[in-house]
């Protein structure tokens, strides 16, 4: 029976049952159960992979939560802080599933057909709502289609993050489905995201297209990066150049948001007024009470976690991005290259697309994201187990090359 397990990845179907189940609407939340389950038997029937990899993201996951639980404790408002906190529970879960239990690339490869297979789905479902409802706008489309991670149009800025991981499927799979799925990922997500207006997907995504088309110069990363352009003018032209008109009227109006956010670090510059408070305490800063997030997730750790949550924040980005670029471009002799067990090619495109998302993702932080979206906070450590992973196969590869 261990055996049996050992050879099994079931941490990897565990993850991907629960990023595929983000599609739906559940009475239950199912796919979370089932996370659950699978990753409790994974645990007390496998064998963790010890290998001496990067422990600064380690480090960094451990600093981050214990900044958020330091946080909570001294929240103004404890009860508020503690319950739109536990979404990020399932995501460490993920993290330490996926940095712990993963032992193959092809696992990696699993993650990421999930991730394209979960955005060609939404994408599609998305359009077919707006043609059937033509008549009212992106917003009301987003509440009609009724998925959980979908709350407002900017929520398409996932597609953004995952479109560099369906590419480098692309780039390494063989297989005509698989390349089937991720090309039809992408060109759903890139119409989807026209359709929803969404300027920050739209420059989340360019950027990482554009990095990873800049680092493999191939063939395959320049059709997809024109395929993007393509469908960007296309898709606005047909639709009247809406998307255009609202990239040329940029307005000022987050700009109050982030005064009011510097102005209570100011006020809390240590440990901030509480995780997930800023709704709360925007009115007394001369706002409303219906923003419940600052659209800047620097500035929002700052109001909510001040100093303390800021730097766990930014090292757990910065060691995350380190660690995946230094993946990307990591080389060894391909003499005697079929002795080894894994693709050289396959970990340095994985690790790209990792950074690339990862990219897209501190971006996107810049102007919407926030860890108050269930899928926010699952995203970013799930590319951040991904990246550890990685690490610990370009160690091993380092030791049998030495």
């Amino acid at each position: 029976m261990h055996q049996t397990i050992e050879k099994f990845p079931l941490a990897a179907i565990a993850v991907s049952i629960y990023v595929l189940g983000f599609a739906l609407q559940w009475r239950l939340d199912l796919p979370l159960v089932i996370l659950a389950v699978l990753g409790i038997i994974v645990t007390f029937t496998a064998t963790a992979t010890v290998t001496k990899s990067n422990t600064s993201i380690h480090y960094s996951v451990v600093f981050f939560l214990a900044a958020l639980l330091i946080g909570i404790v001294f929240s103004g408002h404890l009860k508020t802080s503690l319950h739109y906190s536990l979404p990020i529970l399932p995501a460490i879960f993920i993290y330490y599933l996926i940095a712990n239990y993963f032992t193959k690339l092809s696992q990696v490869s699993l993650i990421y057909l999930s991730l394209s297979v979960l955005t060609l789905v939404i994408s599609i479902g998305l359009i077919i709502t707006s043609i059937l409802n033509s008549t009212v706008n992106q917003f009301i489309w987003v509440k009609i289609f009724s998925s959980p991670i979908m709350v407002v149009p900017n929520d398409s800025i996932l597609f953004a993050i995952t479109a560099p991981l369906s590419l480098s499927l692309i780039k390494t799979k063989q297989n005509s489905l698989i390349r089937l799925v991720t090309v039809a990922s992408i060109f759903f997500s890139c119409v989807a995201i026209v359709i929803l207006q969404s300027r920050g997907a739209v420059v989340a995504m360019a950027l990482a297209l554009a990095i990873f088309t800049w680092r493999f110069w191939t063939k395959r990363s320049l059709m997809i990066l024109a395929l993007f352009v393509f469908v960007l003018v296309g898709v606005d032209a047909v639709m009247g150049f809406p998307l255009a008109v609202k990239f040329s009227g940029l307005s000022a109006g987050r700009v109050p948001l982030l005064v009011a956010a510097w102005q209570m670090f100011l006020d809390q510059p240590f440990l901030g007024l509480g995780p997930h408070t800023f709704v709360l305490y925007y009115p007394a800063y001369g706002g409303d009470s219906l923003t419940p997030w600052v659209h800047n997730l620097y500035f929002e750790t700052l109001a909510e976690q001040g100093l303390l949550g800021f730097i766990s924040l930014s090292l757990l980005l910065g060691f995350g991005l380190q660690a995946a670029w230094k993946v990307s471009n990591f080389n060894w002799s391909l003499k005697n290259k079929m002795t080894y067990s894994i693709n050289e090619t396959e970990l340095m495109v994985f690790g790209l697309a990792a950074f690339c998302a990862l990219i897209a993702f501190c971006t996107a932080a810049v102007y919407e994201l926030t860890l108050l979206r269930l899928w926010v906070p699952v995203i970013l450590f799930l590319l951040l187990g991904v990246i550890f992973f990685l690490t610990k196969i370009q160690k091993q590869q380092s030791a049998i090359k030495h």
